[in-house]
C-alpha cells in the first residue's frame, strides 16, 4: 500500500494505492487521517475492493464525530462502494468502465463531423447506425465547387432517408441532412439554414457551427460525434454543446492519421467519451436501439466456457434460465444490448467481468434467517454434539457472515462455544472480506432482535455486538470462532469430517448434476450421523446413498452410512 498526502486550500488529499496489508499500514493510514491538519478531507482509495474494519471504523467515526467540516470518500470498485452505503458511509463511486455506458436521455439528433481520414469512418457508421425515430447530421470538410458523392454513397449503405438539402427545408425523423460544399448548415426552429458566410476554421461547411446550432436546438437530446481530421473545427464548439448537456464523442485520435481536430477537442476537456470507431459503433447500437437479443444456448455454454477458461469461475452446471435471467439484468443494467458485444466486454475487461460475477452470487441473508429452524438446531441436534470433544461446523454458502454467527451464537448460549470450531465459505471473495470484518449497520437490530427471540435466544441479540457511530461490531468472542475462507463448492474433495453442514437456498441456482456432484462432496465431508440443513426447496437426490431425512419442515437430513 502506497499513501499520498497533500494539502491544498485547506483540503487535506489522502490517496492510497494498493490494498492494505499490515496492521502497520492501517495505523499509518488512520494516524494521517485523523491529524487535524485541515477542515476538509478528501480520501481516494484508488485499488480497493474491499477496506479492513479498522478503516471502515474509521471512515465512520471521522463523518460522524465532527472534527472535519466535510469528509469526501471516492472509491473505483462497485462492491466497495455497495458495502459502504450498507454502513451508511457518504461516499462518492466513480467506475473505471461500466457506468459509463448508460445514458439517462432519449436522443433525437445525432451531428457527425469530420474531415481528413473520416470518409470510410462515416460510411461504417452509417451501415451500422440501427433505425430509430432520430435526425442525422452529417458535415465533411471537401473542396468547395467539387462534387459530393456523399449522399450516394450513404443511400447504398443505410435504412435511412437522405435528404436532398436545400436552405428553409422543414427537418424530420427518419432522414440524413449532410452539408453541401461551400456552404454552412445550420439548423434552426426546426429548419435547414444554408450560409454562404466567411470560413469558420478555414473550414466551409464548418463542423463547429452546425454543432452550435444543434446544441442551442436540441440540447441534451443531441449527441454529436468528431471524426479524424486536420486543424481544430469542431474545438470552439465543445464548450456551447457541455453548458446545453449534449453528448459529445471523440473518436480516438490513436485511429487516426489526421488526429489534430480530435486532439484539439480533446484537450478542451468537454468531451464526454473518448471511443475508438468500433466501440462509437456498439455505443450508438445500444442507445439508438435499447433492445436486448435472445441468448441462445449454444451461445450461452460457449460464453460460460471461455469465463471459466479466463477467470476460473465454473458456472457451466448452473441452472440455465437464472444465468440467462442474469446476464439480462446486467446488460440491461449497462444498456449493453448485443449479446456478442456483452460477451467481448466481460472477456476483455477484469471490472465487466466483476460486475457480472456480482450478478451471479446470491447474497440474500440475515442473522436467524428462519428461526424456526434454528430453534430445532438448538434443542435437537447440539445436544447430540455436546458429546463430541471437539465439534466441527461448516457453513457452505456463508455470505456476508450471518448464518455462522447466527449458529455462533446458538452454541455460546448452549456452552459449547469453546469447543467448536465453525468453517463459513463463499464463492465471492468480497462477501468473505466483509464478513472478515464482523461489521453491519445498527438498523440491522431493529429487524432481526424478533427473529433471533423466535430462534429461542436467550437475551438481547444486541449482547453480541460492539455498538458505535451507527456500526455493530461482532464481539470477538463470536468472530474468532469462525474460520472464513473462499470456496467453490464444485472443488472436488473433502477437506474435514463435520458434524454439522448448512448449505441452505444455494443448491436451488444449480442443476441436478451439479447437485448431485455438491452432495457427493457433503457425504464425503460428514461424520457419520453427522446432520446436513437444507433450503425449503433443497432435496438430496436418490442417487445419493446414505442420507436419511429426519425432519421434513426443516428439510434436515441425518448420513447414516
Amino acid at each position: 500500500m502506497k499513501l499520498h498526502s497533500v494539502i491544498k486550500d485547506n483540503i487535506l488529499e489522502l490517496s492510497v494505492q494498493g490494498i492494505f496489508q499490515s496492521d502497520k499500514e492501517i495505523q499509518q493510514f488512520i494516524s494521517q487521517m485523523n491529524k487535524k491538519l485541515t477542515e476538509y478531507v478528501e480520501i481516494s482509495f484508488l485499488d480497493a475492493r474491499m477496506l479492513p474494519a479498522e478503516v471502515i471504523t474509521a471512515l465512520k467515526q471521522s463523518q460522524q464525530s465532527g472534527i472535519y467540516k466535510k469528509v469526501t470518500v471516492t472509491v473505483f470498485y462497485r462492491y466497495l462502494a455497495s458495502y459502504l452505503a450498507k454502513l451508511d458511509i457518504r461516499h462518492r463511486y466513480i467506475s473505471q468502465s461500466v457506468t459509463s455506458l448508460c445514458e439517462t436521455s432519449t436522443f433525437k439528433a445525432l451531428a457527425i463531423g469530420g474531415s481528413a481520414g473520416s470518409l470510410d469512418k462515416i460510411l461504417n457508421i452509417m451501415m451500422t447506425v440501427p433505425k430509430a425515430p432520430i435526425v442525422i447530421f452529417i458535415v465533411q470538410h471537401i473542396v468547395e465547387n467539387s462534387v459530393n458523392y456523399l449522399p450516394n454513397l450513404i443511400k447504398d449503405r443505410t435504412t435511412y432517408n437522405v435528404a436532398q438539402v436545400e436552405d428553409g427545408m422543414i427537418v424530420e425523423p427518419g432522414y440524413i441532412y449532410i452539408a453541401p460544399p461551400g456552404f454552412h448548415m445550420l439548423v434552426k426552429g426546426n429548419h435547414i439554414v444554408l450560409s454562404s458566410a466567411d470560413k469558420v476554421n478555414y473550414s466551409r461547411p464548418s463542423i463547429s457551427l452546425l454543432f452550435e446550432s444543434l446544441a442551442e436546438e436540441y440540447k441534451q437530446q443531441l449527441l454529436a460525434i468528431l471524426l479524424c481530421g486536420y486543424g481544430a473545427d469542431g474545438s470552439s464548439a465543445m464548450q456551447m454543446l457541455k453548458d446545453n448537456k449534449c453528448t459529445v464523442i471523440a473518436e480516438d485520435p490513436a485511429d487516426c492519421e489526421a488526429k489534430d481536430m480530435l486532439t484539439n477537442a480533446i484537450q478542451t476537456g468537454k468531451i464526454t467519451y473518448k471511443f475508438p470507431l468500433p466501440e462509437m459503433v456498439h455505443y450508438l447500437q445500444r442507445v439508438l436501439n435499447p433492445k436486448a437479443n435472445e441468448i441462445t444456448a449454444t451461445e450461452l455454454q460457449i460464453f460460460l466456457t471461455e469465463v471459466n477458461d479466463k477467470y476460473g469461475y465454473n458456472y457451466l452446471n448452473y441452472e440455465k434460465a437464472s444465468i440467462k435471467r442474469r446476464i439480462n439484468r446486467a446488460m440491461n443494467d449497462l444498456c449493453v444490448y448485443n449479446f456478442t458485444r456483452f460477451r467481448e466486454m466481460v472477456l476483455a475487461d477484469e471490472e465487466m467481468f466483476e460486475y457480472l460475477f456480482l450478478e451471479f452470487s446470491i447474497n440474500v441473508t440475515e442473522f436467524f434467517r428462519e428461526p424456526e429452524t434454528y430453534k430445532y438446531i438448538k434443542h435437537e441436534i447440539l445436544p447430540y454434539l455436546a458429546s463430541f470433544p471437539h465439534i466441527k461446523i461448516w457453513s457452505a454458502g456463508c455470505s456476508t457472515g450471518m448464518e455462522p454467527i447466527s449458529l455462533a451464537i446458538s452454541l455460546a448460549e448452549t456452552n459449547l462455544i469453546a469447543k467448536t470450531q465453525i468453517y463459513a465459505s463463499d464463492i465471492n471473495p468480497f462477501v468473505i472480506e466483509e464478513a472478515r470484518n464482523g461489521l453491519y449497520a445498527d438498523s440491522l437490530l431493529s429487524k432481526t432482535s424478533d427473529t433471533y427471540l423466535k430462534a429461542d435466544g436467550n437475551t438481547n441479540l444486541a449482547d453480541y455486538f460492539d455498538i458505535n457511530q451507527g456500526i455493530m461490531k461482532v464481539k470477538d468472542t463470536i468472530l474468532n470462532k469462525i474460520l472464513y475462507f473462499q470456496h467453490s463448492l464444485l472443488n472436488p474433495g473433502s477437506f474435514h469430517e463435520f458434524q454439522l453442514i448448512l448449505c441452505r437456498n444455494v443448491l436451488i441456482y444449480f442443476d441436478r448434476k451439479l447437485q448431485e456432484q455438491v452432495f457427493q462432496l457433503f457425504a464425503q465431508s460428514l461424520d457419520l450421523n453427522g446432520f446436513l440443513v437444507l433450503g425449503k426447496s433443497e432435496t438430496i437426490s436418490n442417487t445419493i446413498p446414505g442420507f436419511v431425512l429426519i425432519n421434513k419442515i426443516h428439510n434436515i437430513y441425518q448420513k447414516v452410512m
